[in-house]
């Protein structure tokens, strides 16, 4: 009984992970297929919804920053 149940549990866990990964993955421009992963989600301490990430480069590197589009809090800066 424990085999059996062991193996649904193993094969209702493979069919689940064999249907997440195709649903992460995107097409971009040239037609090859990535995986998109998953951002970050910071809170606004104001209004308790989420900010939006910005991105900018610095020289050779890129920074980050989160901003809320309903109040306006920023966040520094901070190199990815």
């Amino acid at each position: 009984m424990k085999r059996r149940i062991l193996s649904l549990t193993l094969a209702l866990l493979m069919a689940l992970s064999v249907m997440a990964f195709p649903a992460a993955a995107y097409e971009d421009a040239k037609g090859d297929t990535q995986i998109e992963t998953r951002g970050i989600t910071v809170e606004c301490p104001n209004c308790l919804i989420s900010m939006s990430r910005e991105t900018r480069p610095y020289g050779n590197i890129i920074q980050e920053r989160f901003v809320c589009r309903q109040c306006g809090h920023k966040t520094s800066w901070n190199n990815v």
